[in-house]
């Protein structure tokens, strides 16, 4: 892996760290579209993920209703069977776990209907299983709360199915593992939702750490510097013309010395040579 692209998935994996708690050993749920590329390329999926997160621990997760999906495939589209079945056994071998159906609706579906009515069955089961995820997250420091965490890992999507990535993107707060150009893993930076889910998360905690006083007392301060700004704009600062300097005077020549070598002596023709010539 090239060093900016492992130097950018290293920054992705510490924001999901520090605003969705999601810590290794990752779980990493892969759907049919994705299992499928995997098989066409003849992937080595596990050494491209040991270097794409940074060598840390990680389990393979798969739902029933995504083997479901591609076994109705594998009937439907008689040319692609074998591959669809290659598919299946893969996830069978590799995968730790094979998720049911998550029979709970979470609340977050009313708000994001609209990005869900492109998506199938399998890929409505998996936007479930990660939404659960995010929902707990968001919920208060309990008792309740630390059970559910152990309960409802939180799980990156690998996948091939751009609906479903896109209506990921939309929810926010869910690690993107998707191929590029058919054969290079990439770890999606974290979408627009969920920088903008970040950032009124350490709002709140600013506002519920620091007492009325204090925050009256930096609303008066951020007024003062306001107003400095203001009179500063209003009274543009006036730009000095500059001197103009001496030369460097190691540039300069100094006084008295040349450069030039010792001059030759020029041989001046006698008077006596002039009259002898004349003599003759």
């Amino acid at each position: 892996m090239r060093y900016g692209r492992s130097k950018a998935a290293r920054k992705t994996l510490q924001f999901f760290e520090r605003t969705q708690g999601i810590r290794a050993p990752y779980h990493i749920l892969l759907d049919g579209t994705f299992l499928v590329a995997l098989v066409k390329y003849n992937l080595p999926l596990q050494e491209r993920l040991d270097r794409l997160l940074q060598h840390a621990s990680y389990q393979l997760h798969v739902t029933q209703s995504s083997l479901d999906e591609l076994e109705r495939l594998a009937n439907q589209v008689p040319d692609k069977k074998v591959l669809l079945e290659e598919a299946q056994q893969w996830a069978h071998k590799n995968c730790a776990s094979i998720l049911p159906k998550h029979e709970t609706i979470s609340n977050d579906r009313a708000s994001n209907e609209n990005s869900l009515e492109k998506l199938g069955i399998a890929a409505q089961d998996i936007w479930n299983w990660t939404a659960a995820g995010v929902s707990a997250s968001k919920q208060t420091t309990t008792s309740h709360y630390h059970a559910t965490q152990q309960d409802r890992p939180k799980y990156f999507v690998a996948s091939h199915d751009e609906d479903l990535l896109d209506a990921l993107r939309t929810m926010g707060g869910v690690p993107i593992i998707r191929l590029a150009r058919g054969s290079v893993l990439l770890l999606e930076q974290p979408s627009k939702a969920a920088t903008v889910q970040a950032r009124a998360t350490e709002q709140s905690k600013w506002k519920g750490s620091v007492s009325e006083s204090e925050q009256r007392l930096v609303q008066v301060v951020v007024q003062h510097e306001r107003q400095e700004r203001q009179q500063q704009q209003g009274h543009p600062t006036v730009r000095r013309k500059r001197k103009a300097k001496e030369p460097n005077p190691l540039s300069c020549k100094k006084k008295g010395t040349t450069t030039e070598g010792p001059k030759k002596k020029r041989r001046r023709k006698s008077s006596q040579t002039g009259n002898d010539d004349a003599a003759a």
